[in-house]
């Protein structure tokens, strides 16, 4: 019997245990659509840990203005996300990368994961699907940006 490849595709980001790591990857790489350009020029998303999502803002009266669009924050988050995934969100004190790029330091890095990390991940996943063609299939689509 065939299977609809997005029952496929959910039953594996289920056996994996990549569900949590999808939806930190999607906050982080629509931070600047979902806060806006002078939102995403003072803070960056750091981690989202049981529903709560920790921010690093870039000084402190970042931190209080962030603190006060709290309640925005995880609404807008979650319409991003198309469902309720942020539930919290804290806020922390952290300076501001010279460069964001995979080459920064990780004290520095103020995004989740740099670019090498995350198609290693993920990558190393996908070394966990059996069948070559579904993992040939997934590789293509999860690397689909490398290929424009």
């Amino acid at each position: 019997m065939l299977r609809d490849i997005k029952d496929v595709l959910r039953d594996l980001i289920s056996d994996l245990n990549m569900g949590k790591l999808m939806e930190e990857a999607r906050i982080v790489r629509g931070w600047r659509d979902i806060v806006g350009e002078h939102v995403a020029e003072n803070s960056s998303p750091i981690s989202l840990v049981r529903g709560t999502l920790l921010i690093g803002a870039y000084n402190s009266a970042w931190s209080n203005q962030l603190s006060m669009m709290r309640t925005g924050l995880v609404e807008e988050i979650n319409s991003h996300l198309g469902r309720e995934v942020v539930k919290e969100i804290r806020f922390k004190l952290i300076e501001k990368a010279k460069e964001e790029s995979d080459e920064a330091a990780p004290e520095e890095r103020t995004s989740l994961f740099g670019e090498g990390e995350k198609k290693k991940i993920l990558g190393d996943l996908l070394l966990n699907v059996e069948d070559a063609e579904v993992r040939e299939s997934l590789k293509r689509a999860i690397f689909l940006d490398d290929q424009k």
